[in-house]
């Protein structure tokens, strides 16, 4: 965890190469099939929300401020929303490998084509 942090608050410019960032740490709901079904969405939310809180801690105690919010379980739309109220000028998408997350690599080939933003895929 330790090094995913200080990979991220580099990303965030806490080597002081892009000044003080105002940082959105973004978590989709990963909802299951039964859960969608069952229009059940509240463990997902929560699963993402204490994935949240452990990340901002992580951050804050490296140095970074940031706030956090919960998205959509597509990791496209939950960016895509985010950006309607958050203008971000550089997007960083931190997932794990293809093996882990192997919705990532499209979402991060679809996101870099798609965002006017400055884009990074960060694979931790």
């Amino acid at each position: 965890m330790q090094m995913r942090v200080a990979a991220i608050a580099r990303e965030a410019g806490d080597d002081g190469s892009r000044g003080e960032a105002d940082v959105l740490i973004l978590a989709p709901a990963r909802i299951g099939f039964l859960d969608r079904w069952a229009s059940d969405v509240e463990g997902a939310r929560r699963k993402a929300q204490q994935s949240l809180v452990i990340t901002v801690a992580s951050l804050a105690k490296a140095g970074v401020s940031a706030e956090a919010r919960v998205g959509d379980e597509d990791l496209v739309q939950a960016v895509e929303d985010q950006l309607q109220s958050f203008p971000a000028t550089s997007v960083v998408l931190a997932t794990a490998g293809a093996e882990e997350d192997p919705d990532a690599s499209d979402a991060a080939q679809e996101l870099g084509s798609r965002l006017q933003a400055e884009f990074h895929h960060l694979l931790l």
